[in-house]
């Protein structure tokens, strides 16, 4: 009697499956279903499966604990050992509060440093946390509506070896969402004493 075959997982069911596996837990395949469901199909193809869940694994673990209205960023060469996966380009991950501006100043400091750009994913979720900023729940806002926003950023950029550089672009990005910050928080201000002098 001939044995059924297992039907084959492509796509975004294959790197949830392996995320799952991977990470031992649903979280992860829902996080990484998060992640990478709105990029196209020849996007998600550029690396295998079990790449794409070890990045996505390696986001959320990063996500674990984050203060409020502090930026969590880091620039690194993957390594199996270390991260779970490997990649020809550098790859950038950013947990931050959800605010205007933050892909396009991001992508114009990449650009100023002629670096190109790959990939970048950037889906904004509701998220809860505990006084110490550790993960309680996240989901999309439906899921979580007492959660915060803040947004999740993969980005997958021209490989950089020389660990200064990968170090002076961290920094420099930090800078970046320091401004956007403090541009969003003066822009709100302004538009809130707008509104106060218009109902006088």
């Amino acid at each position: 009697m001939a044995t059924a075959l297992a039907p084959r997982v492509y796509g975004l069911d294959a790197i949830c499956a392996a995320a799952l596996q991977a990470a031992g837990g649903e979280d992860a395949a829902q996080f990484a279903r998060r992640l990478f469901g709105r990029v196209a199909d020849k996007d998600l193809a550029a690396a295998s499966a079990d790449q794409r869940a070890a990045a996505s694994n390696a986001l959320l673990a990063f996500a674990r604990r984050r203060l409020p209205g502090v930026a969590k960023v880091r620039v690194f060469n993957p390594t199996a050992g270390v991260h779970g996966f490997e990649s020809r380009h550098t790859i950038v991950q950013i947990v931050n509060d959800d605010m205007p501006f933050l892909v396009d100043s991001l992508t114009v400091e990449l650009t100023r440093r002629r670096l190109g750009l790959h990939l970048i994913i950037h889906p904004v979720l509701a998220v809860r946390r505990d006084p110490s900023g550790r993960l309680l729940d996240l989901g999309a806002p439906t899921e979580v509506p007492d959660g915060v926003l803040e947004s999740f950023i993969h980005a997958e950029v021209d490989r950089q070896s020389d660990p200064e550089r990968l170090a002076a672009l961290e920094d420099d990005l930090r800078r970046v969402l320091g401004d956007v910050r403090h541009a969003v928080t003066d822009w709100r201000a302004m538009h809130g004493k707008i509104e106060e002098v218009l109902g006088e």
